[in-house]
């Protein structure tokens, strides 16, 4: 039964691909992905790629204010002024004991 349901999703997945013309899997993130630029020169900016924050004061951002990049892409942080909190299911449901039954 197992041989079947591999041979079955390997074949839905070539289908998909044929059909999107890529690959139906999202390609894993690595330590390789670029997060953040660092401009010092000429202009001096940092800027993180992912949420596009931007801050003109490099030499601050190396010596550790990073508290708005790190409010910036935590979904769970504080919104920034003028930027909406992304909405977290989890968030809002109470966390509900599990008990067991005598």
């Amino acid at each position: 039964m197992m041989v079947l349901q591999a041979k079955l999703l390997e074949r839905r997945r070539q289908e998909d691909q044929a059909k999107n013309g890529r690959p139906s899997r999202t390609p894993a993130r690595s330590w390789g992905n670029q997060m953040r630029s660092y401009v010092l020169h000429p202009y001096q900016m940092v800027k993180d790629l992912r949420t596009e924050h931007e801050v003109g004061n490099p030499s601050a951002v190396l010596d550790g204010d990073i508290d708005g990049f790190i409010e910036g892409g935590h979904p769970l942080a504080p919104p920034a002024a003028g930027r909406a909190r992304p909405v977290s299911h989890t968030a809002s449901c109470p966390a509900v004991p599990v008990t067991s039954a005598p």
